[in-house]
């Protein structure tokens, strides 16, 4: 069976594939989940993460043309100098299970081969 072109979806049709893709993506963390729910489709997808435990995190699932690895590498070492340096509260990047901070993540059913990232989750 030929899948409809991912473009031509309405924002439900493309948010149940791009929720395929996170669960691919999410293989690379180590985290038991218990609940993965979308927040936002709009330049990224975003995904609330809650884990078996109570923890909360959000996967974020970039636009093929929108960020590149540089910048993500900039924006991961610019949160944890934050972190470590000042009191502002701001998302926490998180390792995946080889130490990287986001991976590649590609799924039939959507064109591109998207970046994901995975972080903390701040309330409010």
């Amino acid at each position: 069976m030929k899948l409809k072109p991912f473009e031509l979806l309405i924002c439900r049709g493309q948010a149940k594939r791009l929720k395929i893709m996170a669960i691919k993506a999410l293989d690379q963390y180590d985290l038991e989940l218990s609940e993965i729910q979308l927040v936002g489709l709009f330049t990224n997808a975003v995904f609330r993460l809650r884990t078996t435990i109570g923890q909360n995190y959000f996967l974020r699932i970039c636009r093929p043309d929108w960020r590149t690895e540089s910048d993500l590498i900039s924006e991961i070492i610019w949160l944890q100098a934050l972190n470590r340096n000042t009191n502002i509260r701001v998302t926490e990047p998180i390792p995946t299970k080889s130490g990287n901070f986001f991976v590649e993540s590609f799924v039939e059913a959507v064109p591109e081969v998207r970046r994901c990232v995975v972080m903390s989750w701040i309330p409010g």
